[in-house]
């Protein structure tokens, strides 16, 4: 949750600084990676967000951050990051190989089957080629 927030203020911030001021894009930017270790330590790895390609050690482009930022949507929508592995090589090998459960499936609390989770699930797909540009 304090990932959420931190995130949420960087993003508000960084809009605001685009329309207004640089120094609020300077503060945006420092609260942003401010929530990468604190989203590391909650979730117990570095992996829970790399796409596939990152692993393989291809070359990374934009789709990389697509299949992040679909991971991040995810785990915003259900309450959980896509593969809830104990080890970070076995959420490697899920980010890989595994299937992205339906929002359902994680959080049955949670309404499936909507345009969100459509969109989210192209995010996430293991062909970069695939999701959205």
């Amino acid at each position: 949750m304090l990932t959420f927030l931190v995130s949420c203020t960087a993003l508000a911030l960084f809009v605001a600084a685009v329309a207004q001021s640089a120094p609020l894009a300077v503060l945006a930017l420092f609260l942003f990676g401010l929530s990468s270790p604190v989203s590391f330590m909650v979730s117990g790895s570095v992996v829970q967000r790399d796409s596939p390609e990152q692993f393989r050690g291809d070359a990374a482009d934009v789709r990389c951050d697509i299949y992040s930022a679909g991971a991040v949507m995810f785990e915003m929508l259900t309450g959980t990051v896509p593969f809830n592995d104990t080890t970070a090589i076995d959420a490697i090998r899920s980010h890989l190989t595994k299937t992205v459960p339906s929002f359902t499936e994680v959080n049955p609390s949670v309404r499936g089957g909507s345009a969100m989770e459509a969109l989210v699930r192209r995010c996430l797909e293991k062909d970069r080629a695939l999701r959205p540009a």
